[in-house]
């Protein structure tokens, strides 16, 4: 009985491994990836074929992380100006993650070199309005410190909540 369950407990171990294992997900000999600029490209090509504001979101901040490690300033510049129109675009559009996403790309000084918070306190105060509660607490600390927009403690408490 004893030798028996242990047989089992082993199948079943070797079963879970065999779960975990990846080895699915390894090339074979004939598979190559693409080069950067194409895998841009095809990406670009399909947040442009959607009305997914998730999608082209997605894109936009891809675009801004591809971007960063770019030594080439020209073509990083490229990017960060075209994901920056994208997100632009989206968050006047009302989608609250890119409302905050950019208000972030202000408030850190990415789009200028400084931060700009007269810029990002009327994006955060958009997507919070949408329900985004990252946005919320960042307009709730505008309020709380006076970071574009006249200092209210009392507003500030109503964004924290």
């Amino acid at each position: 009985m004893l030798r028996q369950q242990l047989q089992q407990e082993e199948e079943m171990t070797n079963q879970d491994v065999s779960l975990l294992s990846q080895d699915h997900l390894k090339p074979g000999h004939k598979a190559t990836l693409l080069a950067y600029s194409q895998t841009l490209e095809l990406y670009r090509q399909n947040a442009k074929k959607t009305n997914d504001p998730e999608l082209q979101f997605e894109f936009a901040a891809f675009m801004i992380d591809a971007g960063k490690p770019l030594e080439d300033s020209q073509t990083r510049t490229e990017l960060f100006d075209e994901a920056m129109k994208l997100l632009r675009k989206l968050a006047t559009g009302g989608h609250a993650e890119s409302q905050h996403y950019l208000a972030e790309c202000y408030a850190s000084g990415f789009s200028k070199g400084k931060p700009d918070y007269d810029k990002a306190f009327p994006l955060w105060m958009q997507a919070s309005k949408h329900g985004h509660p990252d946005a919320a607490y960042r307009t709730g600390r505008c309020y709380d410190e006076g970071l574009g927009i006249r200092k209210d403690n009392a507003r500030a408490v109503q964004f924290y909540k």
